[in-house]
Order: structure tokens, then C-alpha cells, then sequence
């Protein structure tokens, strides 16, 4: 069984690690931890910064992103015990590039973190939901932790949600 697992840093890669570590798997699976970093933007953008700068983004970016990926990749090898565990970090649009790696490396399953805002009603976000409606295999979706609303304040006491009312 291969498993695509696409991570983003605002998906929490250590919360979809943590779950994958806590489920069994098939012996002799195969993961691959697979980050896609964004591309900068437009013409527009890049032409108000200077190339040395852009290049020094683009480098940041890259090296945030193989960081992510091996992290992920490490609390996986440690969780199942396995050396079974591939990285690879490319630059693009994750919609696409997700979908594109699961159809070449032939996945049975991509995991993948969707950070939509509460108010869109549950509904995953637009890459998961991209990834979901083009995926050749099987995708398990799962929700980043809900942040406290706005109106809401942590107690110094039993640091809870309390209400700004009280």
C-alpha cells in the first residue's frame, strides 16, 4: 500500500503525522511525505522586488519547506517503526502537483489537512477539496484544530475559552 502524505504548514504536519502514527497499517506500506511550496506570485509581485531578493525567498521557502517534510518524516519513521518513509518537496500549485505525484507514484491513499475557516461551514478547503475531486485513489481529509473565535479568551486560571461578557 502506498500512502501520499501532503503537508502544509498550516495543516499541522505533526497533527497528521500523530494520526497516522496511531492507526496500523499493512505491513511493508509505503509513505511518502510530499510538501508543494507555492510559487511567489506574479509578474506583478516580482517585479517590484529585486532578483537577489526573490531568490533569497524562493531559497527560504524551499529549505522551510524540505525542513517540514523531514520532521514529518521522522515522526512517521519513529510511529510505525518503519524505514518505508520517502520525502519530496516541488514547487507549483498544490491542487495540481498533489494529484500529479499521487497519479505518478501510484498512491492507494492521500492524507491530507484541510484549514478552512470554521465559517465556511465544514467544508474542507480548496486544495483538499481539489485534491478529493481529482484524486486517482482514495482521500482521508483531515480538520486542523479549531482556533478560539475572536470574541473568545483564555483564562489565566484554567486557561479555557471564557467569553469576553464574564
Amino acid at each position: 500500500m502506498k500512502i501520499l502524505v501532503a503537508v502544509d504548514e498550516r495543516a499541522c504536519g505533526e497533527a497528521l503525522a500523530d494520526f497516522i502514527g496511531s492507526h496500523v497499517w499493512p505491513v511493508g506500506a509505503d509513505f511518502k511525505v510530499f510538501h508543494v511550496i507555492k510559487q511567489l506570485g506574479t509578474d506583478d509581485f516580482r517585479r517590484f522586488l529585486r532578483l537577489p531578493l526573490v531568490e533569497d525567498i524562493a531559497d527560504e521557502l524551499r529549505s522551510s519547506g524540505e525542513h517540514l517534510v523531514r520532521r514529518v518524516a521522522i515522526a512517521l519513521r519513529d510511529a510505525l517503526h518503519t524505514s518505508h518513509v520517502e520525502e519530496q518537496v516541488v514547487e507549483g500549485d498544490p491542487r495540481t502537483n498533489i494529484v500529479g505525484v499521487a497519479k505518478e507514484w501510484g498512491a492507494d491513499l492521500i492524507v491530507v489537512g484541510s484549514h478552512a475557516p470554521q465559517s465556511a461551514g465544514g467544508l474542507p478547503g480548496t486544495v483538499s477539496m481539489a485534491v478529493v475531486s481529482g484524486a486517482p485513489c482514495s482521500v482521508l481529509v483531515l480538520r486542523s484544530a479549531p482556533t478560539p473565535k475572536e470574541t473568545d479568551v483564555m483564562t489565566d486560571i484554567d486557561r479555557k475559552p471564557a467569553s469576553r461578557t464574564e
